[in-house]
């Protein structure tokens, strides 16, 4: 019963999923330990390559150990024939491994035999590892004595690694991994129920009355209400990621102890902390080698900031006529302010690139090909409109305000941009956008320009749309009738806005009583426009049928 509870908890829920996510990340890294990438900066490869060939030269200098599980026993430093010490310690590693699983081990069976030119350590009749003059130079030891100190080291690792995997000592590591997870459940739990409380406590006071107190602060302390929500919000926001970077610190160290309390996973544990150490160590580096070119790119990004805020006062200023140019008229000073930022963010983005993190390697540039390739291939309409675009931007006769009729469409220009031009037609004030290389490719009738005192443009912009609908109806009663029927209904739609109130036209009256009205209307339900026909259709109907029936009676 206890455990479906805790299983169904939300907090074991969470704890579950943020611990599968630790381990993923710490099998990530340790799959990865044979490798160390540095991040990239702006350095060239061939000081890349140089370094790299250093760092290996390096390692195969480094002196060779001699372990068992996760004793260290002794180093050898001296390369024996084609034997590196590297290859000299796995093969002596290797053999009292295999001498430390057997259960019938007698530390007297193993002995040094001396010769003229070596000292051999033996296992019964399986040789252990050889010692040569080299050995003792390195050490400062006659080779005899440094074999025997050697034959001890085995010896005492080897009673070591046999008492770790007694019965007693792994029910003594149980017992800690035990107490362990109990002392880290009870440190998460207490953090979570903290976070929570206090998250309660801030909300709290942050919807409280001015003459609440906590802690014996009043809130009327900062009167701005919008000031006090975002200091509130930006507070839970430094608490949430000092608690979850917390908790994930302290996941990987109670990870850690748990792997150190068995001697299986001790070497385990060994390598995570290593490779983790190593790969902080390598992010510190390459953050601090990047902290010139952090520099270089905050002064261009100021500099750039001002750029385009220098730019953008300039063309306003021309635009709303406080500055001419000769020949320069108003309507090309945003288009024109425009096209000039783009292409200063595109010089910026060229010098910026060098000196971003990453940008040598080959994956950056791939991924940037990449990118270019698809952008090649998906932007050509958006080319293509562009340039048409610019070509219009600098066209005399389609200005914002010219009445121009295009194939069905007939309106104001009211907005001009790189991609296409927005048209508010006379008819029901749509807004149509056009795109710029239709506009290129079509005829154009353009029958006058408003000046800005004859129409005004914002407002067409943000006027409502009109709609219609078209009825066409069979009624043998008096127009009169019908008119006033319809009107009824028509009053009658909840849908329809009073302000202005809908219109009803006569259209067209033929000898076959087939009579054509258009409802003129503003909504603020466009999609219900069908259900309204047929209710306005439904309603005439039945009341014109109940008139016709009261008439023939």
């Amino acid at each position: 019963m206890f455990l479906n509870t805790v299983r169904n908890s939300s907090l074991f829920k969470r704890l579950l999923k943020y611990f599968c996510i630790f381990l993923a990340i710490l099998i990530i890294l340790f799959l990865g330990s044979n490798k160390y990438p540095a991040i990239a900066t702006s350095q060239n490869n061939s000081n890349i390559h140089k370094q790299n060939e250093q760092n290996e030269q390096h390692v195969n200098e480094q002196e060779a150990l001699v372990v068992l599980g996760n004793h260290k026993l002794f180093e050898l430093s001296d390369k024996i024939g084609t034997l590196t010490p590297q290859m000299r310690a796995e093969k002596a590693s290797e053999i009292i491994t295999k001498i430390a699983d057997n259960s019938q081990f007698q530390s007297s069976d193993l002995k040094v035999i001396d010769s003229s030119n070596k000292s051999l350590i033996i296992y019964k009749k399986q040789p252990i590892i050889s010692v040569f003059d080299v050995d003792g130079h390195s050490m400062n030891l006659p080779r005899k004595e440094l074999a025997l100190n050697y034959k001890e080291d085995i010896i005492q690792a080897i009673s070591k690694y046999k008492q770790e995997r007694t019965p007693q000592s792994i029910l003594i590591d149980i017992g800690k991994a035990v107490i362990a997870t109990s002392i880290f459940a009870t440190i998460v739990n207490f953090l979570l129920r903290f976070r929570k409380i206090l998250k309660k406590r801030l909300l709290f006071f942050n919807n409280s009355e001015p003459a609440f107190t906590i802690l014996n602060f009043k809130q009327n302390f900062i009167k701005n209400e919008l000031i006090t929500g975002q200091i509130i919000k930006l507070t839970l926001k430094i608490l949430d990621t000092a608690i979850w970077l917390f908790l994930f610190v302290g996941f990987f160290a109670f990870f850690e102890l748990l792997l150190n309390f068995f001697p299986w996973t001790q070497s385990l544990a060994s390598s995570i902390y290593k490779t983790l150490s190593l790969s902080l160590l390598e992010i510190i580096k390459a953050i601090i080698n990047f902290v010139p070119n952090l520099v270089f790119l905050l002064v261009l990004s100021f500099l750039s900031y001002n750029a385009f805020k220098i730019l953008k006062n300039f063309f306003l200023k021309i635009e709303k006529g406080h500055l001419n140019i000769p020949g320069f008229e108003k309507d090309w000073a945003k288009p024109t302010s425009g096209i000039i930022q783009i292409l200063l963010f595109i010089l910026v983005a060229i010098v910026a690139y060098p000196y971003l993190p990453g940008s040598g390697t080959g994956a950056l540039q791939g991924i940037s090909l990449f990118l270019g390739i698809l952008f090649s291939l998906g932007s050509s309409t958006i080319l293509t409109n562009i340039v048409a675009g610019v070509f219009l931007t600098y066209n005399r006769h389609l200005k914002i305000g010219s009445l121009i009729e295009l194939d069905d469409v007939k309106g104001v220009i009211v907005e001009k941009g790189l991609l296409s031009i927005e048209i508010s037609t006379f008819e029901n004030n749509f807004i149509v956008t056009i795109p710029n290389s239709k506009i290129i490719s079509s005829k154009i009738t353009n029958y006058r320009y408003f000046k800005s005192n004859s129409i005004d443009l914002e407002l067409i912009k943000n006027q409502e749309p009109l709609y219609t609908i078209q009825l066409k109806i069979y009624s043998k009663l008096y127009l009169i009738e019908n008119e006033a029927i319809l009107k009824k209904i028509i009053q009658s739609i909840p849908e329809f806005s009073l302000d202005p109130k809908p219109e009803l036209v006569l259209k067209s009256v033929d000898y076959n009583t087939t009579i054509v009205y258009d409802i003129y209307f503003y909504t603020d339900y466009p999609t219900k426009i069908k259900q309204i026909e047929i209710k306005i259709r439904k309603e005439f109907y039945e009341a014109t049928r109940e008139r016709e029936t009261i008439v023939n009676n």
